[in-house]
């Protein structure tokens, strides 16, 4: 960047002019940068200090000009010339604003003519180029205002010839201006009036002043009119005149009244008292000596005597503006007299009017001021005139700035003398352009919009050459507008040549529109021919005479068009059925009467005599008078909607009667939520009848809380636009809502919906899922019963072979031998294993019979007198054990072994699940249930025995509640007892006994567990005393040993021997089969599940076959099963489970053989 060079003049006075003086000073370098600058020029250019400006402005072209090629003019003036003098252009300051300046520069050379730098001043000329704006403005303004004043403008020259008049001469006098012009103004003034009115004309010139005239004037058609007259003369420079203005106005009227009022006078009246001006005298000081009636009348006071004793300060209660008295008196003072000195005044009741007044001074012998007196014409109505003829004209001037046309005018010389925005915006032209003034530069300008810009320029220079010639044609250009351009000569009043003014109107739209109108005319004219109905144009008589019908008449009626025009075959009349033909004519009379169109249904007769039915829609034609011309319409054939309306309606029957009785809720709501059809069941709900829930809302029918969620989801619906699909609770019961938005006939939106009460269904739902988790949880449970059935049934044939084998070894073994109570021990602790076998096979739920009638209270009076118990109780000495049992409790139907393991576990987990102090209560009653019990088991209504016991032992967690039923789950401590199968056999035992059981806990309370066991009504058949022992004995008797495990085989073979039986043994249930096709035995001893192969009820089938009366014991690890009661219906004696014991199979077997 270039150093700045800061010149400093030295003369100081000098330094003080550059840096106070009121105008801009610079000093700037040719490539376009500030050295030096004043205050007043940064301020001028909205900078705080000349430093600032200097910074900021870099490059001056492009800164501060707004047309930065102006620059590059005046750098090549200055280059030219050395100096530009009174340069005008518009600067940019530093907040964006644009304004006008003038400046004066000049280049600085060395002495070998280079240029150094420029220097000048610049001056702000923004007020004198608005100024210079307003007087054009008003200039066109005034022009308007003469052309269309109603007072005629005339200017003569210094003889009285007539050198313009202006529009208004032809209204008043008759004639039109040009046939005056070049006329004498005194011809037709009245010869009595002519010479008085010369002299006053005269008078003028000579005086300089302005002149008034009243005098009559021949009107065109010869009589006279009044007119007055006031002239204005004009003067050049060197003082000669150049011409005379006079304004003249109609006062034929008022001048009738003055005559008319003179005669009065004469009747009646002095002139003061009757005249129609206001009058008066008044004081110096403000008060009135006198006033006549019509002054009095002026100012709104009855009387002059009332006016003159009101008003005693003429200043402030006369004059509306105290300036214009002031005015008013010092004119007086000064001059002695005024002339129409208008001002507002203020009347009595406190309204305005404008009064024009006339007025001298009247002194006495000495020269001093007696009084005023003047006269005081009432020119509000004038005023009015005048400022609606201002607005009138700046109506004007805004109409030619709001005009769709683009005007232009230009001069004789080529210089563009007016145009308006509209212009500027049609042809896109730069401002810098117009503001030239140039119109050849103007055309250089538009030339890049134009389609054909040699032809365009070849018709502007046609019409420039051919001055008198007007032109409209249509110009295209390359943006696809269309533009018209209309251009005539600006002529004046001698047929002198002073311009052209050109006109541009875009009127693609226009020439869219027309395009767009043909093809629509076209499409019309194909739309006529192709309607399926029948458009006409027809006369309003009652043949309905056609005298237009379109080729749809054929397919619609079966005649051809032709045949009705002029009803040259048939009258449209005669094919409408005559029962619909008077309704017809009364209606489309009474539509013409209100000027309405008419819609008309009614059956029309084709030419083959098939009836349709119809539908017209037409209208009345009228003319400019409010004449009928003609009617016109359309006609269509709407035989199958009539059918359709038909079936619709039987449909909205059927629809009316399923809403009507259906058992939901059906509702339509308007687009303000209102009900408009609700059917009986949602009218039931409410209890009221139908007609009085239609009009209401949801707020006056439901609780307000209810009738908001309505609402808002009514809202939802409407706002999405699909269905929106609800479950809503209200008291007990349970609703679903299905709502849909549904436009109405308004053009709005409504609501509509169906209820449905779904609470049983709910409840349905419920309950089946409830029953899917019991069934979850029994599959559960019966899935790991079966694994650990596989398990105990693998088990149990180990165990078995343990506990037959210890107990054959102890009896051979003398009592005390140390041996012995080894053998002994092996014994127990295999019984024990096979309870805990016992405990699988129950949770297994395979072969548990429940057919024995028990009774629970001995069951548990039996176990609470047992060793094991007694044990239990002395293990927790610091928990206090209590029993209920209820007396006369009912039987149940069960098992006993099952019944009493399922009480030990019970007893044994509560006592267990208390450290330290605590309490265990068992209680047994009877209970009717008269309804379900939902809780974690869901017990039915019926007769139950019901078992409780609860403890107050740590209670189990939420957690592990739904987890203590299940096979091998145990919170118990390592090395306590407890196989985690205890609460898994006490669910089965229930299950199996068609019971339910509930468990309520609470961590750190306690547990209680209750059993619901079914009552049965059945007595026990079975002896309570003790049995006698039977000899177990064999007698040599045979016996066959069917077992698929060898070590159960071996045992029953090793047992059986010692009690002196016969024994063969075989594999599996084929084998035997096989045996015993060739032999006979007394007893078979048969396993009930043999794997491979047929089980033991097959087996004991197919051995009947051979041997009908064969006699056998059943055998199996499991309890009793289907199978095994099954087999034993078939014959078999008795059911032995294993593990086989010797006292055990040994009765069975004697009991068996010993059966007759």
């Amino acid at each position: 960047m270039p150093q700045k060079k800061h010149v400093r003049p030295t003369d100081r006075s000098y330094r003080d002019f550059f840096h106070n003086a009121p105008i801009g000073i610079f000093i700037t370098t040719p490539g376009g940068r500030f050295l030096d600058a004043n205050p007043d020029l940064a301020r001028m250019l909205g900078y705080k200090t000349p430093e600032e400006l200097m910074d900021s402005v870099t490059d001056i072209g492009a800164q501060l000009y707004a047309d930065p090629e102006v620059r590059n003019r005046v750098k090549h003036l200055l280059l030219k010339h050395g100096e530009v003098l009174n340069f005008e252009c518009r600067i940019v300051r530093r907040d964006g604003t644009v304004f006008w300046v003038s400046y004066c520069v000049r280049a600085v050379r060395d002495d070998e003519g280079r240029i150094l730098h420029f220097q000048g001043f610049l001056i702000d000329i923004s007020e004198r180029k608005r100024a210079e704006e307003a007087l054009s403005e008003s200039e066109n303004r005034y022009r308007h205002i003469t052309e269309n004043m109603r007072d005629i403008v005339t200017e003569t020259d210094a003889g009285g010839i007539i050198l313009y008049t202006s529009p208004s001469h032809r209204t008043l006098l008759g004639d039109s201006p040009e046939e005056v012009i070049g006329r004498s103004s005194f011809d037709r003034i009245h010869p009595e009036d002519r010479g008085r009115v010369a002299a006053e004309y005269m008078d003028g010139i000579r005086t300089k002043r302005d002149r008034d005239a009243e005098y009559r004037y021949r009107h065109a058609d010869g009589h006279y009119v009044w007119l007055r007259s006031s002239g204005r003369t004009f003067y050049d420079a060197s003082g000669n005149l150049t011409g005379i203005i006079i304004n003249s106005h109609d006062i034929t009227e008022r001048k009738r009244a003055e005559e008319e009022l003179r005669e009065s006078e004469e009747r009646y009246r002095s002139i003061y008292e009757n005249a129609i001006e206001g009058i008066y005298q008044s004081t110096p000081e403000g008060r009135y000596i006198s006033v006549n009636p019509a002054m009095a009348r002026l100012c709104g006071y009855a009387s002059p005597e009332e006016m003159v004793a009101t008003v005693t300060d003429i200043e402030t209660q006369y004059y509306a503006d105290s300036e214009d008295r002031r005015r008013y008196k010092r004119l007086l003072d000064e001059q002695g007299k005024i002339d129409h000195f208008e001002y507002p005044v203020r009347r009595k009741d406190g309204s305005t009017l404008w009064v024009s007044a006339n007025a001298r001074t009247v002194c006495n012998a000495n020269g001093d001021i007696v009084h005023y007196e003047g006269r005081v014409q009432d020119i509000t109505e004038r005023k009015q005139m005048e400022t609606e003829r201002a607005f009138r004209n700046a109506l004007l001037s805004a109409q030619q700035e709001a005009s769709i046309d683009g005007i232009l005018a230009v001069d004789s010389k080529g210089k563009i003398i007016l145009h308006n925005k509209r212009f500027t915006e049609i042809w896109k032209v730069p401002p810098d352009v117009v503001a030239t003034q140039s119109d050849e530069l103007l055309l250089q300008s538009v030339r890049q919009w134009l389609v054909d810009p040699e032809a365009f320029l070849e018709k502007v220079k046609y019409l420039y050459d051919h001055q008198q010639e007007s032109s409209r044609d249509e110009i295209p250009l390359n943006d696809g507008r269309i533009i018209e351009r209309y251009s005539s000569p600006l002529m004046g009043a001698d047929n002198q040549y002073f311009g052209r003014v050109w006109f541009f109107r875009d009127i693609t739209e226009r020439k869219r529109a027309e395009q767009e109108l043909r093809e629509s005319e076209r499409q019309l004219a194909t739309l006529m021919s192709n309607l399926p109905g029948m458009a006409y144009r027809c006369q309003n008589d009652p043949n309905w005479t056609m005298v237009f019908i379109s080729d749809g008449a054929q397919a619609l009626t079966g005649y051809p068009a032709a045949d009705l025009l002029e009803n040259r075959t048939v009258s449209y009349s005669d094919l409408v059925h005559p029962e619909d033909r008077e309704a017809i004519w009364s209606h489309v009379q009474s539509s013409l009467e209100r000027r309405q169109p008419f819609v008309l249904n009614y059956r029309l007769q084709r030419a083959t005599g098939e009836e349709r039915w119809v539908w017209e829609q037409g209208r009345g034609v009228f003319d400019a008078q409010d004449r009928l011309l003609y009617l016109e319409g359309l006609v269509l054939d709407v035989t199958d909607r009539k059918q359709a309306e038909e079936a619709l309606r039987e449909s909205e029957t059927r629809y009316s009667t399923f809403i009507s009785s259906t058992s939901d809720f059906v509702f339509l709501k308007d687009d303000r939520f209102r009900h408009i059809v609700a059917n009986k069941a949602l009218a039931d709900f409410y209890g009221r009848p139908p007609e009085e829930v239609i009009g209401l809302s949801d707020f006056d029918l439901m609780p307000e809380e209810a009738a908001r969620s309505c609402r808002a989801s009514d809202r939802e619906a409407v706002i999405m636009g699909s269905v929106v699909s609800t479950e809503e609770a209200v008291g007990e019961r349970v609703f679903e809502t299905t709502k849909f938005h549904v436009p109405l006939q308004s053009g709005k939106t409504g609501v509509g919906g169906f209820i449905r009460d779904i609470t049983e269904r709910k409840r349905a739902v419920e309950e089946r899922r409830e029953l899917e988790e019991q069934l979850r949880r029994a599959e559960k449970m019966e899935a790991l019963g079966l694994l650990a059935g596989g398990v105990a049934h693998d088990l149990n044939n180990i165990l078995g072979v343990m506990v037959g084998y210890s107990e054959l070894l102890a009896e051979k073994l003398p009592e005390g031998s140390p041996t012995r109570r080894h053998a002994d021990n092996i014994l127990q602790a295999s019984i024990r294993g096979a309870a805990i076998i016992q405990d699988l096979l129950t949770l297994a739920r395979r072969g548990v019979s429940v057919s024995d009638v028990v009774d629970l209270g001995g069951i548990i009076s039996d176990y609470l007198g047992t060793q094991e118990f007694k044990e239990l109780r002395d293990h927790h000495p610091q928990v206090a054990f209590t029993a209920e049992l209820t007396d006369g409790l009912l039987n149940i139907k069960g098992s006993p072994i099952h019944l009493v393991k399922t009480v030990m576990n019970l007893v044994s987990n509560a006592f267990e699940s208390i450290a330290g102090r605590g309490k265990v209560a068992l209680r047994t009653e009877n209970r009717y249930l008269d309804q379900p019990i939902r809780g974690y088991d869901d017990v039915q209504e019926g007769d139950y025995v019901v078992l409780t016991v609860s403890d107050t032992g740590g209670g189990i967690s939420a957690e592990d509640l739904g987890k203590i039923f299940e096979p091998f789950y145990t919170k118990k401590v390592m090395g306590r007892s407890g196989t985690g199968l205890g609460l898994a056999v006490v669910w089965g035992t229930v299950k199996d006994h068609s019971g339910y059981i509930d468990v309520q806990s609470t961590e750190g309370e306690g547990s209680t567990f209750t059993l619901y066991f079914p009552v049965t009504r059945e007595k026990s058949d079975r002896d309570d005393s003790a049995v006698s022992p039977v000899s177990c004995q064999g007698g040599g008797e045979s016996i066959l040993v069917v077992d698929d495990v060898k070590e159960q085989r071996e045992l029953a073979i090793s047992m059986l021997e010692r009690l002196g039986y016969q024994v063969e043994a075989v594999t599996g249930g084929e084998a035997a089969v096989a045996f015993l096709r060739s032999r006979k035995v007394d007893l078979v001893v048969l396993d009930m599940i043999m794997d491979p192969g047929i089980d033991g009820m097959e087996t004991y089938r197919r051995i009947l076959e051979i041997h009908p009366r064969q006699k056998a014991i059943l055998a199996s690890g499991y309890s009793e099963t289907d199978r095994v009661r099954q087999t034993l219906e078939m014959g078999a004696g008795a059911f032995v489970q294993k593990p086989y014991i010797l006292e055990k199979i040994g009765l069975a077997v004697r009991t068996e053989l010993d059966r007759k």
